[in-house]
């Protein structure tokens, strides 16, 4: 197939998987906004501000979402590798070992506590794994596990269903370059964007930015799988057709994927490198799922926590603007008794006056404040009910934020807290599970990457 059909191609299955996530990205967006503080429609905050009223903002979602990147730091998953029917224990202790060691080289911890805190927040997160060059001056190659620091950058295959994507096809990550950076790597390839008519406003950049597409894809190769049978009895099983002397018992027809990876602008494919191993290397994490009418959305705490944020801080806006408004407890006094000290009592409204000064009337009784009436307490008791449907749409209560609650006993608080940990499990069990098909990737990368003796 020719470059330029290939090309086509490419892009087709990019807008096909763009198109398909489409609104469940958009619902994401909103949810790392309105995380990040940006909680008041638009047209409520412009009216507030014409007309000079009070908008205030008191996020509490952060401490949600910290409940659990916290409980998954505190209980982080781990790979490990364990000798299957008939393996050999001392290889599994070697993949172990080396597997460790490649997790803390590559400080891998960054990327699965960043994927864990986007989860949490809007459903989706995302990690690769990579290979790079031991040091510039060696042709050994290490294996890395590096983080994706925006997820929503990420599009899977539209039609992948496993929660860990081991099915999907292709994966593309939408990259931003400069374009003395793009001139650097591609100095003969023009600088060209996408056509935005097919592609979604995400790919759209400044002026001094270029757009690339990391396309990577599976490529299933036609191959014949011989059982061949040597002199002393002894059978394997090769790929590569048989020498004279070697007796074939058994073959047949299979399939050998192959990784791809192109590099993609709005001009054309810019390169194309064949990946080492045979899984896709980058990885997904999911939020929980929501399956509404055949159709699968993520999500993370925010997104049914977004309403009584809004009316918490509506309340408590409300709750400062009444306060403002409300008239200072007036002083009772005689004419005679500030003759003279006007403009000191009026000055006492506007600045803290340690003393004000009165003229003697023995007449008179002396000056008192009365009272200036009584403040409406229903904004800030409706504001503490928006905060208990925070609670109850996150799963997160007062004893797993460190609250004081009516529990007493120890055994109580723990039984409460136990409900938050119960309620957001999914989140640890997702980060768990895309862990150990990290784990797979580099298992089957180790042999290929690791091909010569070095010291670890």
């Amino acid at each position: 197939m020719k470059d330029q059909d290939l090309y086509k191609q490419y892009c087709d299955n990019i807008k096909a998987d763009i198109d398909a996530k489409h609104d469940e990205r958009e619902l994401m967006r909103d949810d790392q906004r309105f995380a990040a503080g940006d909680q008041w429609p638009d047209l409520i905050r412009k009216g507030r501000e014409m007309s000079g009223r009070p908008i205030q903002t008191i996020n509490r979602l952060p401490a949600f979402i910290d409940q659990i990147v916290g409980d998954a730091r505190q209980n982080k998953p781990s790979i490990k590798v364990h000798a299957g029917e008939d393996g050999d224990e001392d290889i599994a202790a070697i993949y172990d070992g080396l597997i460790r060691s490649i997790q803390n080289e590559s400080n891998a911890d960054f990327a699965y506590d960043t994927a864990v805190e986007n989860t949490a927040c809007f459903g989706f997160g995302a990690w690769r794994v990579k290979t790079e060059y031991e040091s510039e001056d060696s042709f050994n190659q290490i294996i890395c596990i590096e983080r994706i620091t925006d997820p929503l950058a990420v599009y899977f295959d539209k039609n992948s269903e496993l929660p860990d994507y081991s099915d999907a096809r292709h994966v593309t990550v939408r990259v931003k370059m400069t374009k003395d950076d793009y001139k650097q790597r591609w100095p003969k390839e023009e600088e060209s964007d996408y056509n935005f008519d097919d592609f979604t406003g995400d790919w759209i950049v400044d002026k001094d930015q270029v757009i690339v597409a990391e396309y990577w894809h599976k490529v299933d190769e036609k191959a014949t799988l011989y059982a061949v049978q040597d002199f002393e009895g002894n059978t394997q099983v090769t790929l590569e057709k048989p020498q004279q002397g070697f007796n074939v018992v058994n073959q047949r027809e299979t399939t050998i994927t192959k990784i791809k990876c192109c590099m993609m602008s709005g001009a054309g494919i810019l390169e194309t490198t064949d990946w080492a191993g045979k899984y896709l290397p980058i990885v997904g994490v999911n939020g929980k799922e929501d399956l509404v009418d055949g159709k699968r959305t993520l999500r993370g705490l925010v997104r049914f926590a977004k309403d009584p944020q809004r009316m918490y801080n509506y309340w408590r806006t409300i709750d400062t603007e009444q306060k403002a408004l409300a008239p200072k407890a007036p002083v009772l006094v005689t004419a005679k008794q500030i003759e003279g000290f006007e403009q000191h009592w009026q000055d006492s409204l506007t600045s803290n006056m340690p003393y004000l000064m009165i003229n003697d009337v023995p007449s008179a009784p002396a000056p008192n404040r009365i009272n200036a009436g009584i403040v409406d307490k229903g904004a800030n008791e409706a504001a503490l009910m928006c905060v208990d449907e925070m609670k109850s749409t996150t799963g997160i209560f007062s004893a797993s934020l460190g609250e004081q609650d009516n529990e007493k006993s120890g055994r109580a608080i723990l039984a409460q807290q136990r409900k938050g940990d119960t309620a957001n499990f999914a989140y640890i069990d997702n980060i768990a599970r895309a862990i150990k098909w990290t784990g797979r990737i580099i298992i089957d990368l180790i042999p290929k990457i690791y091909d010569a003796a070095r010291v670890v």
